[in-house]
C-alpha cells in the first residue's frame, strides 16, 4: 500500500487548471461561451457566467493554446500549473496571466519588448511611415525598427541562455530552428532530445524530421529530381534543366507571398545579367489558385521556368526540400549537386559569379 502511495507521489504532474475573471463596458459581454484551443489540435470549451469562467484538465504535454472570448483570443503557455487570467473584453490582448514558469518568461519577453518598443516611440513611428511617401525617410523609420527588432531578439537570446532547459527556451528554438545554420540546429536538437522532458515532445518528432531531410540537403548532396507541371501543364523535369545550365536555382515562392513578390523584381535583373552565362532558374511556386499563379508570373516578367503542385503548404516537393517558409533558394550545378542553400538577396550576385567562372 505504501508502496503504490509513492509512486503515486512521486510521478509527474499532468494535470491544469485555469480560472479567468473579466471585466466589460456592456454587462451582456461577461456571459457566453469561451472557448481553450490548441494550436492545430484539440479544443474545449466552457461557459462564462458573470464574468467567470475556468478550466482543469490533462495535459498530453506542454504546449500553446488561446482563450478565445468572441472575436479576442489570448495567446497563452500551459504546462502542468494553476493559472489565472484577468483582462477587460475588448481589450484582451493586454489581460494579464499568471501561472506555470513558461508563461511567467513569456510574460518578463512581453514586458521587455514593449519597454523597448516604447524607448523608440515605434507606435509614432509607424503612423509616420504610413504618412509619408518619402523614400528616405521610410528608409530611417525602417531602420528604427529593424534596431528594434534586434534588440528585442537580443533580450530574447539572454533569456533563453539564462533558462536553456525551459519550454520557453525550447519553444523559439521550435519556431526558429528553420533559419538557423544546419550543424548549429542539429546541436540544439541533440541538447533537447538528451533531456527527459523535452525528448518525447510531438514537436520534437517534427523537428527531427526535417533534419534529416536537411541532412541530406546539404552543399555536396546531390538534389532530389522532381517533375511537376507548369501553367500550360506540362511537365518540367529539374535535371532537364540544370543538365543544360552551369548554375540552376530552384525559387520556391507564391503569389501570395509578400516578400516573395518584393524580391521578384530583383531576381528578374539578376537572371538578365547572369542567363546568358548559364544561370537557370526553376520556379516552384506554393498558390493553390491556378489563376492567381499565372496573374503572378505575369505581373512580375517571371521569364523562366515555373512549376506548382498547387497544393499551397502541402506540397510534396516543398516537404522533400524541407520549406517551411518562402521564399527560400537552392543551387545545384550541372550535374545536380547542391552548392548553395538559402543565398540571401544581398550575396546572390556575389555567389553567382564566382560560381559560374569556375
Amino acid at each position: 500500500m505504501s508502496a503504490a502511495l509513492f509512486v503515486v507521489a512521486c510521478a509527474p504532474q499532468t494535470s491544469f487548471q485555469l480560472k479567468g475573471k473579466l471585466t466589460a463596458e456592456n454587462a451582456e459581454q461577461l456571459n457566453g461561451p469561451v472557448y481553450l484551443m490548441q494550436r492545430g489540435g484539440a479544443s474545449d470549451t466552457t461557459e462564462m457566467v458573470n464574468g467567470e469562467f475556468a478550466f482543469s484538465g490533462e495535459l498530453a504535454e506542454p504546449t500553446n493554446y488561446y482563450l478565445l472570448v468572441g472575436a479576442e483570443n489570448i495567446p497563452l503557455f500551459i504546462e502542468p500549473a494553476n493559472y489565472t487570467v484577468e483582462g477587460e473584453i475588448g481589450k484582451l490582448r493586454e489581460a494579464v496571466i499568471n501561472g506555470g514558469e513558461t508563461q511567467d518568461l513569456l510574460n518578463q519577453m512581453k514586458a521587455i519588448s514593449k519597454e523597448i518598443q516604447a524607448q523608440h516611440n515605434l507606435d509614432s513611428l509607424a503612423q509616420a511611415f504610413n504618412r509619408t511617401q518619402d523614400e528616405e525617410q521610410r528608409e530611417a523609420i525602417y531602420a528604427v525598427f529593424q534596431e528594434v527588432n534586434d534588440q528585442i531578439d537580443a533580450k530574447k537570446e539572454e533569456l533563453m541562455a539564462k533558462f536553456p532547459n525551459t519550454h520557453f527556451a525550447f519553444q523559439e528554438f521550435y519556431n526558429g530552428y528553420a533559419y538557423m545554420e544546419f550543424e548549429a540546429a542539429k546541436e540544439k536538437y541533440n541538447y533537447y532530445a538528451s533531456q527527459a522532458k523535452f525528448k518525447n515532445l510531438t514537436q520534437m518528432e517534427k523537428i527531427k524530421t526535417q533534419l534529416d531531410r536537411l541532412e541530406g540537403l546539404q552543399v555536396g548532396k546531390q538534389a532530389p529530381d522532381f517533375t511537376l507541371n507548369d501553367p500550360e501543364g506540362n511537365p518540367i523535369t529539374l535535371s532537364d534543366i540544370y543538365k543544360n545550365n552551369k548554375v540552376t536555382m530552384i525559387d520556391f515562392w507564391a503569389g501570395w507571398c509578400g516578400p516573395c513578390r518584393q524580391f521578384n523584381p530583383k531576381l528578374v535583373e539578376i537572371y538578365k545579367q547572369f542567363h546568358e552565362q548559364g544561370f537557370e532558374v526553376l520556379g516552384v511556386s506554393l498558390d493553390k489558385d491556378h489563376a492567381k499563379w499565372v496573374d503572378a508570373i505575369k505581373t512580375d516578367n517571371l521569364t523562366w521556368p515555373q512549376v506548382s503542385e498547387l497544393k499551397y503548404w502541402d506540397s510534396e516537393i516543398a516537404k522533400t526540400y524541407a520549406i517551411r517558409y518562402i521564399p527560400q533558394n537552392l543551387f545545384v550545378d550541372q550535374n545536380g549537386i547542391i552548392i548553395g542553400r538559402v543565398i540571401a538577396e544581398e550575396n546572390m550576385v556575389d555567389f553567382l559569379t564566382e560560381q559560374l567562372q569556375k
